[in-house]
């Protein structure tokens, strides 16, 4: 599958319907794959840290979710071939495994937000399987008893899809540390997705994430807590991409 490799990064040339289409493959098939979904943010941080950086390009996919990403493609000449939105990848997902009797597990959020998530997607999808939840605290990643306690749990149970939704890059850097210790045939890291799922904050209306303005809707719902990354540090990806485009820099 084509990659288009965007400050160092070497994001998947996919759209949506093809992503659902590659989990229900693997996962039908018994193979597991690691998926992260990259926006401007990821990419900034993968330039400012190369431990990051190898983390994220240690996933077997990482599919764009982030219109800046699309439109850098273009200029590139190897054009992207849509966002995939990770909020809206995580009820596709669920669907896809109420249909196809895949089950599932949710790791991370806050203290109860993954199991009022899961209550809800039942309720929308009866025949779905959602085998285990589990709330991990700040910092677990570093606690070996703690790590093994939930690989412990998540192999017990036996999920063929594991969703992770924690903050920071702990649940990219968790997943490649501990993939080959888990038992799951899809691990992907979904952000926030189980606060959307939970009913606690609302997603934005998909022509808004289409237009590259799903930023903005976040932002003026928590302005507090976004400005300063949105705009002293997402910024940053046009300044690099420049750099990019111009002098070849971090596309080794």
């Amino acid at each position: 599958m084509e990659k288009v490799n965007i400050l160092g990064l070497h994001i998947t040339n996919i759209n949506t319907a093809d992503t659902i289409s590659l989990i229900k493959t693997h996962v039908s098939q018994k193979k597991s794959i690691t998926i992260f979904t990259p926006n401007t943010n990821f990419v900034v941080n993968a330039v400012e840290n190369p431990y990051l950086r190898d983390i994220f390009n240690s996933a077997d996919y990482l599919v764009p979710d982030g219109m800046p990403l699309v439109w850098a493609s273009f200029f590139l000449r190897k054009k992207l071939k849509e966002k995939v939105s990770g909020s809206s990848l995580f009820f596709l997902i669920s669907e896809l495994a109420a249909v196809n009797n895949f089950s599932m597990y949710f790791l991370g959020g806050n203290m109860g937000v993954a199991s009022k998530a899961a209550e809800k997607l039942k309720k929308k999808w009866e025949n779905l399987n959602i085998v285990g939840t589990y709330y991990a605290p700040v910092g677990f990643e570093d606690d070996e008893a703690e790590c093994l306690k939930i690989i412990n749990d998540i192999n017990e149970k036996n999920p063929d899809i594991l969703i992770v939704g924690l903050g920071k890059f702990q649940g990219e850097r968790w997943l490649i540390k501990n993939k080959h210790n888990l038992k799951t045939y899809l691990n992907i890291q979904l952000g926030g997705s189980f606060t959307f799922a939970a009913g606690l904050k609302s997603m934005p209306p998909d022509w808004i994430k289409k237009s590259g303005f799903g930023w903005l809707w976040r932002l003026l719902d928590e302005p507090k807590r976004h400005w300063r990354r949105y705009f002293l540090h997402d910024s940053r990806f046009f300044y690099y991409f420049l750099q990019q485009l111009l002098f070849k820099k971090y596309v080794s």
